[in-house]
């Protein structure tokens, strides 16, 4: 039976540029606290220097806890059929928010509305993985802009009445290959999250593998105070054709690049090698001081093996926790489905 939890392009240069304008340093995360099942986190968001603006770049090291588990009994094209359920008719949509499943397997799939009469779940019928009968999940509420900056703002960003005047949220859509742009309104009437186009976005998903920037126009550093859960074994992700602003999701050490499971030795299934930086596809490590790194899967022979743009050996170079990076996936190359290591 079901258990319910109660709880409370143009180059990758080109892009940074568009992004950063003028941006010293910027701070990851630095985990406070973590156990196999909670983690919390204090992300230093720094300040401007005194003029212009200053982009932090920052990755989740958790996942919004478990509200329901349980176990699929039943597949049908578009449906999952848990027999055993007991949730209540859209417990997991529409007013209630925006929901996903959360497979044993490390696949997440959103879901669209919930049948209680009937024990289904209306999911999308493309998924990146196939789900069988016999399948554990877990049910998790969507993370969002209102979320995890605070829906009255409370990570204290500076308000404004538009993008130029306040702090900006910049979240990288990978599958259009937008940079999509919000704020928080203090417009009396207007009070709350929007996005450029004024439309109200505290109900933004933020997905728990995607990077996030923080565009900071005011001096004063802002602590963003984050807490939920450890993300329990593997989790699989999309990677795009073009850029993608990516995390590990780990909350307690950091990963070589030899370790993220990213080069699988089949361009389908994972980067794209080459005999160069030009050629293969490129891990881009922004760091705190918003210098970058480049870094590739070398396969010529004899030199097989992670490198930087410069050629020297970079296999134990270390992508540390709570830190955001960019994966460009060069055309013609599709997209692959990133198994990130567990925690």
């Amino acid at each position: 039976m079901g258990k319910e939890y109660a709880v409370s392009v143009p180059g990758w240069r080109t892009l940074l540029t568009v992004i950063l304008l003028t941006v010293p340093e910027a701070g990851w995360a630095v985990v406070e606290s973590a156990t196999e099942n909670f983690v919390a986190s204090a992300t230093l968001i720094q300040g401007n220097g005194g003029s212009g603006a200053r982009v932090n770049f920052f990755a989740l090291q958790m996942v919004p806890p478990p509200v329901y588990a349980g176990t699929v009994t039943a597949v049908v094209l578009g449906t999952l059929i848990d027999a055993n359920a007991n949730w209540s008719a859209n417990q997991f949509s529409g007013t209630n928010g925006s929901f996903y499943l959360d497979f044993d397997s490390g696949a997440r799939v959103d879901i669209l509305a919930t049948d209680s009469l009937t024990k289904t779940l209306t999911i999308p019928t493309a998924l990146a993985v196939p789900i069988a009968v016999g399948n554990g999940y877990c049910i998790r509420k969507h993370l969002t802009l209102g979320a995890v900056f605070g829906k009255n703002n409370e990570a204290g960003l500076t308000p404004g009445g538009n993008v130029a005047q306040a702090d900006n949220v910049l979240v990288h859509v990978a599958q259009t290959q937008q940079t999509l742009t919000y704020f928080y309104s203090n417009v009396p009437g207007f009070i709350g999250w929007y996005s450029e186009s004024y439309a109200p976005a505290s109900n933004v998903v933020i997905h728990p593998e995607n990077g996030i920037m923080v565009r900071r126009r005011s001096t004063p550093d802002v602590v963003l105070y984050l807490q939920g859960t450890t993300k329990p074994g593997l989790a699989i992700t999309p990677v795009f054709s073009g850029f993608n602003l990516l995390g590990t999701l780990n909350s307690q050490r950091a990963l070589k690049l030899s370790e993220l499971n990213l080069y699988t030795g089949n361009a389908a299934t994972g980067i794209g090698s080459g005999s160069n930086p030009s050629v293969a596809d490129n891990l881009i490590l922004v760091h705190p001081d918003t210098t970058t790194s480049s870094y590739f899967y070398s396969d010529y022979p004899g030199f097989e093996g992670w490198y930087d743009a410069a050629f020297r050996p970079a296999a134990d170079t270390l992508i540390d926790a709570g830190a955001a990076f960019f994966l460009q996936r060069k055309a013609p190359r599709g997209a692959f489905y990133w198994t990130i290591p567990a925690e």
